[in-house]
């Protein structure tokens, strides 16, 4: 007989991770990593098709955005300057108020934002979504305030 399969990793929800290690080896995800490296709102337009294909990948998304995030960014082999490893880095901190806090020795990770985008995150915190989850959202859609509600209302769980 066959010997019996490895037990899974801890933390996050084990099936939507074995969702991601099947991604992970399918061919196109290169492609579309790639793709998100270079244009980060390029995910959430994409995100509504895949809903509809392969809801289950979706929700693996959702359920471990930083997994998802991490396999992008080893997949791209992209640089330190990817606005999604920034904003990647910018999370990891939480919440607290890390204003004044001094970059470490890879850099500062507090994102500044202009007036204008802070209002823009503001007004997304005001449609009763968490403030990390709206700028994250806003950023990975290129700024887009519009893209970023419809993004997180898709996303905002089942």
């Amino acid at each position: 007989g066959g010997g019996g399969g490895g037990g899974g990793g801890g933390g996050g929800n084990p099936a939507s991770l074995a969702a991601l290690q099947e991604l992970r080896s399918n061919p196109r995800f290169t492609q579309l990593a790639q793709m998100v490296a270079q244009n980060p709102a390029s995910l959430a337009q994409m995100l509504p098709a895949l809903q509809q294909s392969n809801p289950e990948l979706v929700r693996a998304i959702t359920d471990n955005p930083d997994a998802f995030m991490q396999m992008l960014m080893q997949a791209a082999g992209s640089g330190p300057e990817d606005p999604v490893e920034a904003m990647l880095a910018a999370g990891e901190g939480g919440g607290g108020g890390g204003e004044g806090a001094p970059g470490g020795p890879g850099g500062p990770t507090v994102i500044r934002l202009t007036e204008e985008e802070r209002a823009a995150v503001e007004r997304l915190v005001a449609l009763g979504f968490d403030h990390n989850f709206a700028v994250q959202a806003y950023l990975a859609c290129d700024k887009n305030e519009e893209l970023a509600a419809n993004f997180m209302f898709e996303n905002m769980g089942d």
